[in-house]
């Protein structure tokens, strides 16, 4: 199943965003799976990522960190 416009949006976003290498980005019911790797970390993370919006009006990007991830050959 493909992505919506808003959600292709959101995972623009996040792989703007992001402080490492994106090694996989799978959509959820609330907000995306991402396996990142870090820079300086040798295991990849996994993280929960979703689009939080403010009262302001304004919308970011909110990391949850999930734990380590195993290691992914699914770019």
């Amino acid at each position: 199943m493909g992505l919506n416009e808003s959600q292709k949006s959101i995972a623009a976003r996040i792989r703007e965003e992001a402080p490492g290498e994106i090694l996989r980005l799978d959509s959820g019911v609330k907000g995306f799976l991402v396996v990142q790797q870090l820079p300086d970390d040798p295991q990849p993370s996994l993280y929960r990522v979703t689009l939080e919006k403010h009262i302001d009006g304004s919308e970011s990007l909110h990391w949850t960190y999930v734990g380590p991830a195993e290691d992914t050959n699914d770019h």
